[in-house]
C-alpha cells in the first residue's frame, strides 16, 4: 500500500504539469515520499519513521541535512536512499509548517536562479526567513524526535 501511494502521487503531480514541466527533483520525490503514510502534526513524528532514522543519521554524521544542495542541483539525479530522505525531510517541514507548497510549484521557474532563497522565493519563506532559518528550524524539529525516543 505504501508503493501504491508513492506512485500515485506520482501520477498526480506529473498529470498537474502536462506542458512537460517538470518538478524539481526534491518535490518530486518528496512529496512522493511524503504520501507513503501521513505524517503528525507539529507535535508528533512524521510519519514514515524509515525515512526519518535516515535523517537522523544524516544528521549525526553531516551536521545538517544540506537542503541548499539538494535545491541547488536538481538535476543530479543520484539515486539513493540519503538524497530521497532528504527531499521527503524538505517535504515533511514544508508541510508542517503550513507553507503553500502547491502555490510554489504553480509559479516555479527555477532556471537561472542559484540560490536557495532566489528558488525557494517569497512564496516559500516568510517575511524576513532566511533559508538558513527555515533549514534550521526544519532540522531542530526532525532532530527533536530522536531525542524523545520516537
Amino acid at each position: 500500500m505504501t508503493v501504491l501511494r508513492h506512485e500515485a502521487a506520482h501520477a498526480t503531480l506529473h498529470n498537474a504539469f502536462p506542458d512537460g514541466k517538470r518538478l524539481p527533483f526534491w518535490a518530486d520525490e518528496g512529496i512522493a515520499s511524503l504520501m507513503e503514510e501521513l505524517p503528525g502534526d507539529n507535535n508528533n513524528p512524521p510519519g514514515n519513521i524509515e525515512r526519518l532514522t535516515l535523517v537522523h543519521y544524516i544528521q549525526d554524521r553531516d551536521g545538517d541535512l544540506n537542503f541548499t544542495g539538494l535545491i541547488k542541483n536538481p538535476s543530479k539525479r543520484i539515486r539513493s536512499g540519503m538524497v530521497y530522505a532528504r527531499s521527503w525531510a524538505l517535504a515533511s517541514c514544508l508541510y508542517r509548517d503550513k507553507r503553500p507548497i502547491g502555490s510554489f510549484l504553480s509559479q516555479s521557474d527555477q532556471t537561472g536562479h542559484s540560490t536557495p532563497k532566489e528558488i525557494f522565493g517569497e512564496t516559500l519563506l516568510r517575511d524576513d526567513e532566511s533559508f538558513a532559518n527555515f533549514e534550521n528550524g526544519c532540522y531542530k524539529w526532525l532532530h527533536s524526535f530522536k531525542n524523545t525516543g520516537n
